[in-house]
């Protein structure tokens, strides 16, 4: 048998999960952050979220080297036309921050930083946060404002659902995850 009080309902395992969370450095720390931005932009809650679900608040982002990944691709010849696009965006990027094209890392899919976007999207929605003249998503001070422009400028306020799944690809699992997680930090936020 299994005693009353170790049953949890799974709010109230998940709220005792987030609190944990919230008092974690490394969340007070993106939380910062987000609060810092809140006014520009908007739901701090689902910012939170995704950085979580993405790469557990920058703890892993991968560990592929990001041209590598598209060139796999390639010759494999699996999603070439993406694969092309997305290296040649990567390259693009890389070139303009002046980085070692061979020295960033990042998912099996490669997708880079915290937020884990594609090259294609860290050209049209990296943002500098920070004003240093780069945009680093590897520095939450850059990859929060450029998830909350992504999210934005896909319409984030008027359908949520919608604009994540633009950011994840799929409108299957990961809009409805993001939003019950999103939900679940602001309630542990409220305590």
């Amino acid at each position: 048998l299994i005693s009353s009080r170790l049953c949890f309902s799974t709010k109230s395992l998940f709220k005792l999960l987030l609190t944990k969370l919230i008092r974690n450095e490394g969340f007070s720390i993106f939380f910062k952050i987000i609060e810092a931005s809140v006014g520009k932009l908007g739901d701090k809650g689902m910012i939170a979220a995704i950085m979580r679900i993405e790469t557990n608040f920058g703890r892993d982002t991968g560990n592929r080297i990001v041209p590598d990944v598209f060139y796999s691709f390639l010759y494999h010849r699996q999603k070439v036309l993406w694969a092309e696009n997305n290296l040649v965006e990567y390259l693009i990027y890389a070139r303009r921050e002046k980085i070692d094209p061979f020295t960033i890392k990042g998912s099996y899919a490669g997708a880079i930083g915290y937020p884990q976007f594609l090259p294609a999207s860290i050209i049209k929605y990296g943002l500098d946060g920070n004003r240093d003249g780069k945009i680093d998503l590897f520095n939450p001070n850059d990859a929060i404002p450029s998830l909350a422009n992504f999210l934005t400028k896909n319409g984030f306020a008027k359908n949520q659902k919608k604009a994540l799944a633009s950011y994840y690809g799929s409108s299957i699992g990961y809009p409805a995850a993001a939003i019950k997680y999103a939900q679940a930090v602001k309630i542990a936020l409220q305590k």
